[in-house]
């Protein structure tokens, strides 16, 4: 039961929670001039970033767009670019590439790619996960994005577009995509789908998927996927909580979230536990960073100066009550785990022993906090 690509979007109206992401793309499709060579999609995990480049690149390749620069869904390109997405597989002429070589020859490669002629209007490439690339083969891929061939249109997406070189990024027309609210996902993705595939769930069971995955559509229709198939296994209700628990803490932004909770409740153990679920360190030391960040930010904001993009993070992160000597030792974690990300990125030793000294530092720090406060976890 494949819901990820049954029910991923090929439409721009079919995409959830990236309103301001959705109008731009209208807005440079009705005029249907060229589309800027390079493109960039950045924001969390599973938010829509490949989705939104398929949708651009199937909306700019129709060969009979309305005034209003829909996509006719009949045409030759149309209908093979449709297919490929429902199918999970590259098109005529887009290549999702994701990158896991990461050196100059990777960037050789697509170069010589991109200068194949073909009979659509551009020649798409749709490389996720940009940020994995060497400097030197950023350097190579700057000059291909200076001067792209004729017909090449290349859609990078990330998860960390701090990791970007400036002078790659001066190069894209950005788009920037938020975590998606839980009612939304459950409103407008989980529940339909609920009734289409007749699954049965009832809303509060919907509600509890959608925020178990915290903002992300891909996942959600997954544990979904899990949840049903442990229900028509015959799972006992607190079994399926169980699942839903399991789940939701084994995926990696989920972790994370916990990881910073605990670091802020001063429990060192939970703390440390959630480092398993570090596959990628890098990548878990940046988004420590990043939800640490939101937190500082929205302690050192007055109410009508607080940006409402924070709140999820600190409904999740739940730190006590700021106070001028919190903000300072939050900002003491801040630069332990910026020293933690330089030591991983400079390969100097093990990474999940970076990881577990900078939890063990970090968790010294908050503990200092209020030493009568009970903590929660």
């Amino acid at each position: 039961m494949d819901l990820v690509n049954k029910y991923r979007p090929t439409k721009l109206a079919s995409v959830i929670g990236q309103d301001a992401a959705v109008a731009t793309i209208r807005g440079v499709l009705k005029r249907r001039e060229e589309v800027n060579p390079v493109t960039l999609f950045c924001g969390p995990h599973s938010t829509g970033k490949t989705t939104l480049a398929w949708i651009l690149a199937l909306y700019a390749n129709c060969q009979d767009p309305t005034k209003e620069g829909e996509a006719c869904r009949k045409c030759a390109s149309c209908e093979n670019i449709i297919r490929a997405i429902k199918e999970g597989r590259n098109a005529q002429a887009v290549l999702e590439k994701p990158v896991s070589e990461r050196g100059i020859d990777a960037v050789r490669s697509l170069e010589a790619q991109a200068r194949y002629r073909t009979p659509h209007r551009y020649w798409w490439f749709i490389l996720d996960e940009v940020h994995n690339l060497t400097r030197p083969a950023f350097d190579a891929a700057l000059r291909l994005f200076e001067k792209p061939p004729a017909q090449a249109r290349f859609i990078l997406c990330t998860t960390e577009p701090a990791s970007l070189p400036r002078t790659i990024l001066s190069r894209n027309f950005i788009f920037n995509l938020k975590a998606i609210d839980p009612k939304v996902t459950a409103r407008d993705l989980l529940w339909p789908v609920n009734t289409r595939e007749k699954f049965g769930l009832d809303k509060s069971t919907v509600m509890a998927i959608a925020r178990q995955v915290n903002g992300h559509p891909r996942d959600a229709l997954n544990l979904m996927t899990q949840y049903v198939a442990a229900a028509e296994g015959g799972a006992t209700p607190e079994d399926q909580e169980r699942t839903l628990s399991s789940l939701a803490a084994a995926a990696p932004y989920e972790a994370i979230q916990r990881h910073c909770h605990a670091v802020v409740g001063g429990k060192l153990n939970t703390a440390i536990f959630m480092l398993q679920y570090a596959a990628n360190p890098e990548y878990f030391v940046g988004q420590i960073i990043v939800n640490l960040q939101q937190v500082l930010y929205r302690w050192v904001s007055t109410d009508k100066l607080a940006d409402p993009r924070f709140d999820a993070a600190m409904e999740v992160i739940k730190p006590p009550k700021s106070s001028p000597e919190r903000i300072s030792a939050l900002g003491q974690v801040l630069r332990i785990y910026l020293d933690a990300q330089a030591r991983i990125k400079g390969y100097l030793c093990d990474n999940q022993a970076v990881l577990e000294s900078a939890a063990i530092e970090a968790v010294e720090v908050t503990k200092r906090w209020d030493t009568k406060r009970k903590a929660t976890v």
